[in-house]
């Protein structure tokens, strides 16, 4: 899918709020504001320009989606994911369990004109970082959004640690695997010879060549390694 192709013809739309209009409101965007990427997902055209504006003006770089399938096809991996649920409440909820069932490791935000607070706690339970009320003031959103680039930042270095450490992980035999994991759960060369039918030799063999493959130094950090990057193996 062309991505460009969806920005194109936006400034034919007016925003909603102009941000030139807000006192310090550009020069927050320049001085403050992340290079950081929001995707929104918007069904209404002229909303999605308005948002698209706003935030471009804000010094991010915008993508723009009507539909949660059109994110899905395109799977970003980073950034800060913007969701107008409209009136029917639940969208925010459903793009999650989608965001969720294939990893993508995106800040997702909430949004709706006069939202319940079933809207409210449903996104959050399912794993909203938060929720916003349109139409945007545009006076605090700036701030608003530094923060979540913030935490969008800390999920995207957590997920890169994750694939760094999977990545280790894979390296290892089946057999260092096996070894590796009795080592996490606490026991010693003795212990996992009896286990494995092996001699504590073998296993020392073993494990030194685990920790190895793991690029480690001792076994508290092939350990760290090990819980970070064996999840979901």
């Amino acid at each position: 899918m062309e991505m460009s192709s969806l920005s194109s013809g936006l400034d034919d739309f007016a925003c909603d709020v102009a941000p030139e209009a807000i006192p310090g409101l550009l020069d927050y965007s320049r001085a403050q504001a992340p290079r950081m990427t929001i995707h929104i997902i918007e069904s209404n055209a002229a909303a999605r320009a308005s948002a698209f504006r706003l935030f471009s003006q804000l010094g991010y770089h915008c993508e723009i989606y009507s539909t949660v399938e059109e994110l899905m096809s395109y799977q970003p991996t980073s950034g800060i994911l913007l969701i107008d649920e409209g009136a029917g409440g639940d969208l925010v909820v459903t793009a999650l369990k989608r965001i969720w069932e294939v990893g993508l490791p995106l800040t997702v935000v909430g949004c709706a004109k006069n939202p319940t607070i079933d809207m409210v706690v449903a996104a959050m339970h399912a794993g909203a970082h938060y929720y916003l009320e349109l139409p945007f003031d545009a006076r605090k959103i700036g701030p608003v959004f530094a923060k979540l680039t913030e935490v969008s930042k800390s999920l995207q270095q957590s997920n890169e640690m994750r694939a760094a450490a999977r990545a280790k992980v894979m390296r290892l035999t089946p057999r260092e695997r096996e070894v590796i994991g009795l080592v996490v759960e606490g026991n010693s060369n003795k212990s996992i010879a009896r286990l494995l039918g092996l001699s504590p030799r073998t296993v020392e063999i073993h494990r030194t060549k685990a920790m190895s493959r793991l690029g480690v130094q001792n076994s508290s950090e092939a350990v760290r390694i090990w819980l970070i990057g064996s999840e979901n193996l």
